[in-house]
């Protein structure tokens, strides 16, 4: 039986030669991509991304959650929450990270531009439920922060240390809040 794969959008599924973009999926510079939070099924050579049909899964405290950076300010990142402990969502929520809840230590010296952009991908901890719209959430620990990330010019990035990210086309490093890859922690 084959393991069950659930992606978030950006996720590279596959090269376009392999299997061709179905429902949910994308391609672009030759690669397959995940437009959607949910399940990846492949059939007849057809890729697919398929989201659950309920939306049961509701965030408590203490639960992990992915979600897709849609708006920054001064103070506070806006984000959609799109997976509560690697389950999709059918639709998501609403979640805030405050500056102070961006890093445990040095709170005062936290950017959020430099920490956070438009469209980064990032895992935290729900903190609390915060108001009747939003979850407040925080990065505040080694293994949270963005895990995906575009560069400016628009292509992947990948970690280069906890506070840099590096374009894999360009090299150029931009600042973020890196997660600590799950495989690093001890």
């Amino acid at each position: 039986m084959a393991a069950i794969q659930i992606v978030y959008p950006g996720s590279l599924l596959a090269q376009e030669g392999q299997v061709a973009a179905g429902e949910g999926c994308y391609t672009r510079n030759g690669k397959v991509y995940s437009s959607l939070a949910g399940v990846v099924s492949v059939q007849d050579g057809v890729v697919r991304v398929v989201q659950s049909k309920e939306n049961t899964v509701v965030p408590r405290i203490g639960d992990l959650v992915t979600g897709k950076v849609t708006k920054i300010s001064k103070r506070i990142v806006h984000l959609n929450i799109m997976l509560v402990n690697q389950t999709p969502l059918e639709s998501p929520y609403k979640g805030l990270l405050r500056i102070e809840d961006v890093r445990a230590i040095e709170k005062d010296a936290v950017d959020i531009a430099r920490s956070f952009r438009p469209n980064d991908i990032i895992v935290a901890e729900v903190l609390s439920m915060g108001d009747s719209r939003n979850y407040y959430l925080t990065t505040a620990k080694e293994h949270l922060g963005v895990i995906y990330a575009t560069s400016v010019a628009g292509y992947p990035m990948k970690p280069y240390n906890w506070q840099e990210m590096v374009c894999v086309h360009s090299g150029i490093r931009e600042w973020r809040k890196v997660a600590k890859p799950e495989a690093d922690i001890a």
